[in-house]
């Protein structure tokens, strides 16, 4: 899960929701914390664990596999929460958190 996502803090990046799985595929989202990686949700083919397609909402319209040395936006929108996968129309639902920085300590 750390491939491509950049430098990050231990706690920094991390998985707070299951997977969901449809058909042959095993889509992820992770949650980030402030001033950390992207907030990139990827799907795997379910059998060889190889990247099918990603969305990292700093980038939203290059969803094919990330390039090998390639590092997805840093502060994106992240989606921490449970999601939800609609087979029959192909659409997966993404509650999405807010784009970091979004804390303010004042």
């Amino acid at each position: 899960m750390r491939t491509n996502i950049g430098p990050f803090t231990p706690g920094g990046y991390y998985s707070t929701s299951p997977p969901a799985v449809a058909g042959n595929l095993v889509i992820v989202g992770g949650h980030v914390t402030d001033n950390e990686p992207s907030g990139v949700v990827r799907t795997f083919d379910i059998d060889d664990g190889h990247l099918v397609w990603n969305w990292d909402p700093g980038n939203p319209d290059h969803t094919e596999p990330i390039a090998t040395g390639g590092t997805y936006v840093c502060n994106s929108l992240n989606m921490w929460s449970m999601f939800s996968v609609d087979e029959k129309r192909g659409l997966i639902y993404l509650p999405m958190g807010n784009q970091t920085p979004d804390q303010w300590g004042g």
